[in-house]
């Protein structure tokens, strides 16, 4: 089996599950859609996507800023029966599948224009138009990504203290937390 392609159809299915659960569910409150991230690359090598550990990254951008779903009851219900969905569906389509791809859904922020994508080569739409910023120099590029490297300090020089109680895939999450600063 060619496991890799095998995750490519797991990923194409989990990409038309979620365009349409985003039009049902949140295209009432939602500007637009898009996903971007290692799901859109081509995959030269088995470090370029793993199941299980690579997520699906969906960044939406909502009407007036407002929340992805009401921050009561009524909107954690309806976020866990928009999870069920996704899960029930994806079954329905892929029952042979390899893994379910984890969603990163990201709530983009209007004052957040860093997070905005540059141009159309690094995302793909799956609801709404998405805006773009504009393009970074390199010089900018460097600068930024200076004060970042600066910012990992602290980071640091906690890890060993955070690492030291994980066994297995626990240490997934420090290594999440890693990849997303």
């Amino acid at each position: 089996m060619n496991r890799l392609g095998e995750a490519r159809k797991d990923i194409e299915t989990a990409i038309s599950v979620w365009g349409e659960l985003i039009t049902e569910r949140l295209g009432d409150r939602i500007r637009y859609a898009m996903l971007k991230g290692s799901v859109l690359k081509s995959w030269n090598s088995i470090v370029d996507y793993v199941p299980v550990i690579s997520d699906l990254d969906i960044h939406i951008g909502t009407i007036n800023d407002q929340p992805l779903f009401p921050q009561d009851r009524d909107g954690f219900l309806y976020s866990l029966e928009t999870t069920r969905l996704y899960e029930e569906r994806f079954n329905e389509l892929r029952p042979d599948h390899i893994h379910i791809p984890r969603p990163q859904i990201v709530k983009m922020e209007s004052h957040c224009e860093m997070w905005l994508p540059e141009s159309t080569d690094d995302v793909l739409s799956i609801f709404g138009e998405i805006p773009f910023r504009d393009e970074e120099s390199e010089a900018d590029c460097r600068k930024r990504d200076l004060v970042a490297l600066m910012e990992l300090d602290a980071l640091l020089k906690r890890m060993p203290g955070r690492i030291v109680d994980r066994i297995g895939l626990e240490y997934f999450r420090i290594i999440r937390e890693l990849c997303y600063v």
